[in-house]
């Protein structure tokens, strides 16, 4: 008995209508129907429900990949801002540098061309006054005569390393300077040596004092071990 109400317990769903004309119209539904129609629109309902979320979320992590690609993007121009900077000072070093290095070869070769030719004996071997002089002959070997000198001293006449004093059958004594070149000068004199072997000096050092005992000298220039004529490269101004 029991199932049969069950199975009677059923029901209809009814929609009623008014027509123009005043007359009543009816449909049914059945509790079949209904509850289909009650599944299809829950089911919609959770769907909607479930895309509503799965929309917040994917829209949620959007945002959150917008931010970071945001964060990123200000990150990487704050970069290459810096890195700009850094390349700029770089630069300005590395021109500062060039600068420099070629400040400093210029004056090392300008050192460098000074220094040679100041290692060629072509200065005048007094410090100051006059002196007579003449181009002979000492030993068959080219020499300058100076007489009556009116210097203080005679000087070397290029820079270089001394490395001869020998006493001179003419003058008294003889210094030899190499300039380390191919050249060497010679210096006879009777005048107080001023110099001693080995020492190194530059053009115009004080090598002999002349007094009233010593105002002759004999000057000589060695090229490549042979003698010279010194007035071939001598500066008589200089």
């Amino acid at each position: 008995m029991e199932e049969k109400n069950k199975k009677r317990n059923k029901f209809v769903f009814m929609m009623v209508k008014e027509h123009e004309d005043g007359s009543i119209g009816s449909r049914h539904f059945s509790s079949s129907l209904c509850e289909l129609i009650a599944i299809v629109f829950f089911a919609l309902l959770v769907f909607f429900i479930c895309k509503l979320i799965y929309d917040s979320i994917v829209i949620g992590r959007l945002s959150s990949e917008v931010e970071r690609l945001t964060n990123e993007n200000y990150l990487y121009e704050e970069s290459e801002q810096a890195l700009k900077i850094e390349n700029r000072e770089l630069s300005e070093k590395v021109s500062n540098i060039s600068s420099t290095l070629v400040q400093k070869v210029a004056t090392e070769e300008a050192k460098t061309k000074e220094e040679t030719q100041n290692a060629i004996p072509k200065g005048f071997p007094l410090s100051s006054g006059e002196a007579k002089f003449v181009s002979d002959t000492l030993d068959n070997k080219p020499v300058l005569k100076f007489s009556d000198i009116k210097s203080v001293s005679i000087v070397s006449t290029a820079s270089g390393v001394v490395i001869g004093i020998e006493e001179d059958a003419e003058y008294g004594n003889r210094i030899i300077i190499d300039h380390q070149n191919g050249y060497k000068s010679v210096y006879r004199n009777a005048g107080k040596v001023m110099v001693k072997v080995q020492e190194v000096h530059e053009k115009g050092y004080p090598i002999f004092t002349v007094d009233s005992k010593s105002r002759d000298m004999g000057y000589q220039i060695i090229k490549d071990d042979e003698y010279i004529d010194p007035l071939t490269i001598m500066e008589i101004d200089g």
